[in-house]
């Protein structure tokens, strides 16, 4: 009892989260760290737009189509994991009646970017990329805090300092894993703009790359018991969960990106 005692605190403690009142409503913590992230990520392709000699609007208009489509398909995602209850009430398509699938989000963003990658000139399209990806990542950290905040994704049991005592034994937060994961690639990616600055695309293309590779390690940490505190496991096809398959794939088409880059680049002349 002692060496367990010793174990659970030396974790992060389980604590609720109680709702801030807005204007007299009830509004939990998580969703207006949403807010938060999604206005922060809004501001900062503003700033990066401007920095960058490009139009602040057309960054902003972008990213609030990028953003909106991945609420939309990601949504519809999670609804469909549940069919039954969506004939029931098809009101659970509303972005305010549950939470998010991965899926769909990396899914939803990518169709609104190849669209909006035809209303641009070809020598302006990676330009703006490299303003999104990064500010994009940003808010999606303070979202992810926001999931932390409010326990939704228990990972495996485990006894190392990063876990959260779950009700039933330490866990590892999703949550909080990628929104440390999406803070280290912004701060990478505000280390090498300077590198990445005179190929335009660079940048963005390494930071999604990056990201695709933590979350198939993140999703390593997801728990396969959950059901033992009240929860659902997602899963496996193979061994690994629909999303690992995504990102394999979205870290496949980067680095062979990265590479007819680099092949261009060492072309003589």
């Amino acid at each position: 009892m002692v060496a367990e005692h010793v174990l659970m605190s030396s974790v992060i403690p389980w604590f609720p989260v109680p709702a801030v009142a807005v204007r007299g409503v009830a509004v939990e913590l998580p969703s207006l760290l949403a807010l938060a992230g999604g206005l922060l990520a809004l501001a900062m392709a503003r700033r990066g737009a401007r920095r960058a000699g490009l139009s602040p609007r057309h960054a902003v208009d972008a990213l609030a189509v990028v953003m909106l489509s991945a609420l939309l398909f990601g949504r519809l995602a999670e609804v469909v994991y549940y069919p039954d209850q969506l004939l029931k009430d098809g009101r659970l398509l509303l972005p305010w009646r549950g939470g998010y699938a991965s899926l769909g989000v990396f899914l939803g963003a990518a169709v609104a970017l190849v669209l909006l990658s035809r209303l641009c000139a070809r020598s302006l399209r990676w330009r703006y990329l490299d303003v999104l990806v990064p500010a994009a990542l940003l808010g999606g950290a303070v979202v992810r805090l926001g999931c932390f905040l409010g326990h939704h994704h228990a990972g495996r049991l485990t006894t190392l300092p990063l876990a959260v005592a779950y009700p039933g034994g330490a866990r590892f937060d999703l949550g909080l894993c990628e929104a440390l994961l999406l803070l280290a690639i912004v701060a990478g990616s505000a280390i090498g703009a300077s590198r990445w600055r005179a190929r335009p695309g660079r940048g963005a293309v390494v930071m999604v790359t990056a990201y695709a590779v933590g979350r198939f390690v993140i999703e390593l940490l997801r728990g396969t018991d959950l059901e033992l505190i009240g929860r659902r496991s997602d899963a496996r096809y193979l061994g690994l969960t629909l999303v690992q398959y995504a990102t394999v794939v979205i870290a496949a088409l980067g680095l062979a990106r990265l590479w007819r880059q680099r092949r261009r680049d060492a072309r003589p002349g």
